[in-house]
């Protein structure tokens, strides 16, 4: 894996930072923009809506992105996510109060929707067990940059002696959110012109399969054939499962070490520990299933996930709540490269960027509309029976994945039967 992290395409450099630049922004937020809503008047299921803007548009535009950039280009249509980046921060310095906050994350998802597709599918580009270890390096960059962003959060926070929850005092953060995606997004231009620049030099037989534009009307007919459409669509509903179990969690886990005290600085810690336990976690995948298997590792990870949910339930201690929280997310997150090289066997090559943004659009869809009803759970019955309804969501997803990768064969494996019995 050592050598594989080093020889990955170049256009997977550039594509993990350049969605690294609106996590490291979110990282700075995600620790006090909930209790930052909150002291607006927000209810939770209205926070839940919020929050959940940002995945809710990555629902809406993956799939229609991903087409048209299946039909024009994948390299070239990655230029977006610089404007959507400059807009995203924008809104923090012109809008103010929950509008700020609404926008933002609006943005954000536009960027977050084209690195989920078409992002993705010029990852998958790298072969065989670098495929699997490319993944791990792109999901790092939901992990690490957050964890980086919570940790300034932090500092922050205790540089300018900041305890209380008040509007000025978690605003105070907001100029700097600004700087870092203006920034970001600059350099993060710089580099993707000198690969597609130094890229078009290359001959037309050395170029990516994925040049090949597939008009966008044959494109479903592809994802979808008869021989692989029960399985994918069995598949899309258990990441509609999971990203309902995630957004009926995430967007309330903070308020809720709130209520057990946990101060700002507090918050961006553990804000921050967790995202560094997921970034290093999520890079050892690759190596335990070697060992013991991809579904042994998923099964046991996702297993340990619900179990820390279920603690955070018994436990009303913030020390115990905390390192429940923390381990959760560890183990939620360290399969997802495994879950997607799965679900890429179940895909056509020539539309994958199709078929990954639709697999996202359902995720968070999933995610958009189970968050405002967990919050609506909260509001009426407490944050106990909102994770308990949570674990058993995890569990559905787990369930039916297991089953489907067990019950059906993939693309690859239907191919390699159909040209052994020709």
């Amino acid at each position: 894996m050592k050598a594989d992290i080093f020889n990955l395409t170049r256009i997977t450099y550039v594509i993990v930072f350049g969605a690294s630049i609106g996590n490291l922004a979110s990282g700075v937020l995600e620790p006090t923009v909930a209790p930052y809503l909150e002291i607006l008047g927000a209810s939770s299921q209205e926070i839940g809506t919020i929050l959940s803007a940002r995945f809710l548009i990555v629902a809406l535009a993956s799939l229609p992105l991903a087409l048209f950039a299946s039909r024009f280009g994948l390299k070239r249509f990655l230029y977006f996510a610089v404007v959507a980046t400059m807009i995203a921060s924008l809104t923090l310095f012109v809008l103010e109060g929950k509008d700020a906050i609404l926008w933002f994350y609006l943005s954000v998802g536009f960027v977050t929707a084209i690195f989920s597709g078409p992002g993705i599918a010029l990852i998958a580009e790298n072969k065989g067990a670098k495929r699997i270890t490319a993944f791990s390096l792109f999901f790092a960059t939901w992990m690490i940059p957050t964890a980086l962003g919570a940790l300034i959060s932090s500092v922050w926070f205790w540089m300018w002696d900041i305890s209380e929850y008040t509007k000025e005092n978690l605003t105070s953060i907001f100029p700097l959110v600004v700087v870092f995606m203006i920034v970001g997004s600059l350099i993060f231009f710089l580099l993707l012109f000198m690969v597609n620049h130094n890229e078009s030099k290359v001959n037309s037989e050395e170029k990516s399969e994925l040049i090949e534009k597939v008009p966008i009307r044959r494109q479903f007919g592809l994802l979808f054939a008869p021989v692989i459409a029960l399985p994918l669509l069995l598949l899309m509903f258990s990441e509609f499962m999971s990203g309902a179990g995630a957004g009926s969690s995430l967007p309330y886990l903070t308020p809720y070490l709130k209520s057990l005290n946990a101060s700002p600085s507090q918050l961006s810690i553990l804000v921050f520990l967790m995202n560094i336990f997921m970034g290093i976690a999520i890079q050892l995948p690759p190596i335990l299933s070697k060992w013991f298997g991809d579904l042994r590792v998923y099964t046991v990870t996702m297993s340990l996930s619900v179990c820390c949910l279920i603690g955070i339930i018994l436990s009303n201690d913030l020390l115990l709540s905390s390192i429940f929280f923390i381990f959760r997310g560890t183990f939620a997150n360290c399969s997802a490269p495994l879950i997607s090289a799965r679900m890429l066997t179940f895909i056509e090559t020539k539309v994958r960027a199709t078929g990954v943004a639709t697999i996202s659009t359902v995720r968070w869809l999933g995610w958009s509309v189970f968050s405002p009803i967990s919050g609506g759970i909260i509001d009426n019955y407490g944050y106990n029976i909102a994770f308990a309804f949570t674990s058993f969501i995890y569990l559905i997803a787990l369930a039916l994945f297991l089953f489907v990768v067990r019950r059906f064969k993939n693309l690859e494996e239907i191919n390699s039967l159909s040209h052994k019995t020709s």
